[in-house]
């Protein structure tokens, strides 16, 4: 017995892929199935498969397993998933982006390459530091990474909660916009001045023309560009500037 257990173990250990992208294993129980996403493997690209796996189980019967996705999720060894793969692949899927606590470790596992990278000599003009405001979960946290120190810091929290703002730095003023929270989208702008000795959020900027989520945005000849995202009336194809200087 303990020799066809062994031989079992071994046929697992080398065709895992195979068995996860069977049709089988989406009829797996909840339990067979954190057990296979808990097996080790030779194979190439199985933790990619294993990923795959688990959401394809989810979406077979959606209405019983969306739930079950977060404790599947937690078992993807997501340090193993190329950083193109988090991006193209895991950050697009709607089982990840609707959960909170999914997207917080695929945040997580990303930031985390950030703060592992070898540290780079900043060129000429060219700041040694990322700012990150904002996210999914509609926060007001504001905080910076040095990438020669490898440090987190916080910075002065937003005056507005936001889901998905967008953000420029103009001269070292940093231009919030945007976003969304509570099922409301925002045209709101906010603005805070590094060059003062005790900077403070400034919400009295003119508002975007349009409400936009998720959008683009970018600063060219000093002015900042708005583009694309979406609000209550869908999908947004519209583009908008605006000038720092004259603040309109």
């Amino acid at each position: 017995m303990g020799d066809l257990v062994q031989a079992a173990e071994t046929f697992v250990f080398k065709n895992l892929g195979a068995v996860l992208k069977s049709a089988d294993f989406l009829q797996f129980g909840v339990d067979d199935v954190k057990a296979m996403l808990k097996l080790e493997s030779d194979e190439d690209s199985i933790d990619e498969d294993k990923y795959r796996s688990a959401v394809a189980w989810a979406l077979h019967y959606f209405k019983d397993r969306q739930k079950i996705f977060n404790d599947l999720f937690h078992l993807i060894q997501l340090e193993n998933l190329s950083q193109d793969f988090l991006i193209k692949v895991v950050q697009k899927e709607k089982l990840v982006c609707n959960s909170t606590d999914c997207m917080q470790l695929l945040v997580t596992s990303l930031v985390s390459r950030i703060s592992e990278a070898p540290a780079c000599k900043s060129k000429p003009g060219q700041s040694d530091e990322i700012l990150m405001i904002g996210g999914w979960d509609c926060q007001q946290n504001f905080v910076k990474f040095n990438t020669n120190k490898k440090q987190w810091s916080d910075m002065l929290n937003t005056n507005i909660a936001r889901r998905w703002p967008s953000a420029v730095n103009y001269n070292q003023q940093i231009l919030l916009m945007g976003g969304g929270g509570g099922g409301a989208y925002y045209n709101s702008v906010e603005m805070l001045d590094l060059n003062d000795e005790n900077p403070k959020w400034d919400s009295n900027l003119p508002s975007m023309i349009e409400k936009r989520l998720a959008f683009a945005s970018s600063l060219l000849n000093d002015l900042v560009y708005c583009a694309g995202g979406y609000n209550d009336t869908g999908r947004l194809s519209s583009c908008e500037s605006y000038n720092p200087e004259e603040r309109k």
